[in-house]
């Protein structure tokens, strides 16, 4: 499981990118799903980096 994670979490921000294109405008969500993204993308190669440096 903590092998896929980080592909879990960099596919949970595609969907959030996908949708903040879909939505922002009309819900004014944008600053909210950038910033989520935008954590997500950091945790994803932080997580990845740490199974590197185990291998």
């Amino acid at each position: 499981m903590k092998t896929k994670l980080p592909i879990i979490v960099i596919s949970a921000c595609i969907v959030l990118t996908v949708a903040h294109f879909i939505f922002a405008e009309a819900y004014d969500l944008g600053f909210g799903i950038s910033t989520t993204v935008s954590i997500l993308i950091i945790i994803a190669m932080l997580l990845q980096l740490k199974n590197e440096k185990n291998n």
